[in-house]
C-alpha cells in the first residue's frame, strides 16, 4: 500500500463490509492476537531464528516482535512496504520513498541496494519476493489504477541488474512464487485479481500471463504467501482476513479476523502451519491456523 493510496482508501472503507458468516465457512479456531504495536503494519517476515519482523509504512519503524510487542530496531527515514529475509540472514525491505533497502539485523545497518531505474526514483516499491539463485521479483504500482495500467514488476538479479518483467499493471501488491519458480504471482490490488507471470526461469514452450484468481471482498489483494503444496494464501485488505486458492485457482474458504478486530489486513508470514498477518487499522499482528 503506498501512501498516497491511503487517503483514498480510508474514505472507501466507510462503505466497504466484510465478509459475511456464511462466505467465511472456515470455522474460527484458536485465532489470537500475537501483538499490539500501533502503526500501519506491514511487511511480515521471520528471520531464521524464528523472530517475527514487520515494519510500519507511516513511521518509518522496522520492528522485531516480543512478548506482544514491537521492539522498534531501526527507522528507515521513508515508508517500508514489504520485508523479505535474504539466505545470508539481511531483511530486505521495499520502501515506498528510499527504494530497496537491506537492514544487517546484527548490526541494526542499513544500506540501500537500489533506488533508480532509467535515471529515475524509484518512490513506489511495494513488495517482493526471492528466487532460488539469490534474484528477487518487485512490484511497484507506480502510481496506477484500475483505469490507469501503469504499474510494473521488476525483476533484480543476484548480480544486481534491475529490469522490467510487466509494466501494464493495475497498483500491483503482493508477490509470491511457485513453489517449483515457473510462475511469479502478482495481486493487483485495484483489479481485484492475482496474476500468474511466467518466471524467468519457466522453460514452457507455450507460456502466458493470465488471471489465476478473482478475489472477493474488501478493496483487494495484498501481501501473499504461497505452501509447499501450491496453496496460495492473500491478505483481502479491507475484508479482515485472508483469502486462500489451491493450485488450480479454485477458492477456498477463507480465514476472517474475529469482530472487532481492524479490516486492514495487509501481509504473511508461515509458521508451523500459521498464518501470521499484519493489520494497519489497529496495527495489530495475529496468527491464523491455516493447517
Amino acid at each position: 500500500m503506498s501512501i498516497r493510496f491511503l487517503a483514498f482508501v480510508t474514505a472507501m472503507m466507510s462503505g466497504v463490509g466484510g465478509i459475511s458468516a456464511a462466505d467465511a465457512a472456515s470455522p474460527v479456531r484458536a485465532i489470537e492476537k500475537v501483538a499490539h504495536c500501533g502503526g500501519f503494519l506491514e511487511g511480515a517476515a521471520f528471520d531464521a531464528q524464528g523472530n517475527l519482523w514487520v515494519v510500519d509504512l507511516m513511521s518509518g519503524n522496522v520492528s522485531v516482535v516480543r512478548s506482544g510487542k514491537c521492539e522498534v530496531v531501526v527507522n528507515t527515514g521513508g515508508a517500508p512496504n514489504g520485508a523479505r529475509f535474504h539466505k545470508d540472514g539481511r531483511l530486505f525491505i521495499t520502501d515506498n520513498k528510499k527504494g530497496l533497502l537491506a537492514l544487517d539485523t546484527r548490526t541494526k545497518t542499513l544500506s540501500t541496494i537500489v533506488d533508480t531505474y532509467d535515471g529515475k526514483q524509484l518512490s513506489s516499491l511495494n513488495d517482493l519476493v526471492f528466487d532460488t539463485k539469490g534474484g528477487m521479483y518487485i512490484t511497484d504500482p507506480n502510481g496506477s489504477t484500475a483505469i490507469n495500467r501503469k504499474g510494473r514488476l521488476f525483476y533484480l538479479s543476484a548480480e544486481g541488474r534491475l529490469s522490467v518483467i510487466a509494466d501494464t499493471l493495475s497498483f500491483p501488491n503482493g508477490v509470491a512464487l511457485s513453489p517449483d519458480g515457473a510462475y511469479v504471482y502478482v495481486g493487483q490490488f485495484t483489479d481485484k485479481s492475482i496474476l500468474m507471470i511466467p518466471s524467468l526461469d519457466n522453460k514452457e514452450p507455450l507460456k502466458a500471463a493470465f488471471v489465476h484468481v478473482r478475489t472477493v471482498g474488501g478493496l483487494g489483494p495484498d501481501g501473499m504467501v504461497v505452501t509447499d503444496d501450491g496453496h496460495l494464501i492473500w491478505a483481502q485488505f479491507g475484508d479482515g482476513g485472508v483469502g486462500v486458492a489451491d493450485a488450480r485457482g479454485r477458492l477456498l474458504p477463507g480465514h476472517m479476523l474475529p469482530e472487532g478486530a481492524g479490516l486492514y489486513v495487509t501481509n504473511i508470514a508461515m509458521k508451523d502451519g500459521w498464518a501470521y498477518v499484519t493489520e494497519a487499522q489497529r496495527g495489530d499482528v495475529w496468527r491464523i491456523p491455516i493447517y
